[in-house]
């Protein structure tokens, strides 16, 4: 049985590296370190089965992320998860409480576990 993909995008290039090595156990794992990388591979026919994304990342944050995704691979854009350990702006509450969300710091079993509710 082959692997679910996912795309990951975090800006924080050490924590993604880690989470990479975690999950790369449960699925296919391509990471990217910001939007317009991810974006670009979408563009050229990366196929996933979900997203793993940061909310807060510069310049383009995870919400406005998946509003471009949603225009160009509009399937996948109710396959997001998305995590943070600084989403405390209150402008991201009525996004969170409308997502699957990850606050940092999680295990890589809750991630999975996440991953595997959104993903088809």
């Amino acid at each position: 049985m082959s692997k679910l993909r996912l795309m990951m995008v975090d800006d924080n290039r050490t924590l993604l590296t880690a989470l990479q090595r975690g999950l790369s156990r449960s699925f296919e794992v391509t990471a990217h370190h910001d939007v317009s990388e991810a974006l670009d591979d979408l563009a050229s026919g990366g196929r996933y089965d979900a997203v793993l994304s940061d909310v807060c990342m510069y310049p383009v944050g995870g919400p406005e992320f998946r509003e471009r995704v949603r225009k160009v691979r509009p399937e996948l854009a109710d396959r997001f998860v998305f995590m943070s350990g600084g989403a405390d702006d209150p402008s991201f509450e009525a996004f969170l409480s409308s997502t699957v969300f990850l606050p940092k710091p999680f295990s890589i079993e809750g991630a999975v576990a996440a991953i595997r509710k959104v993903a088809r």
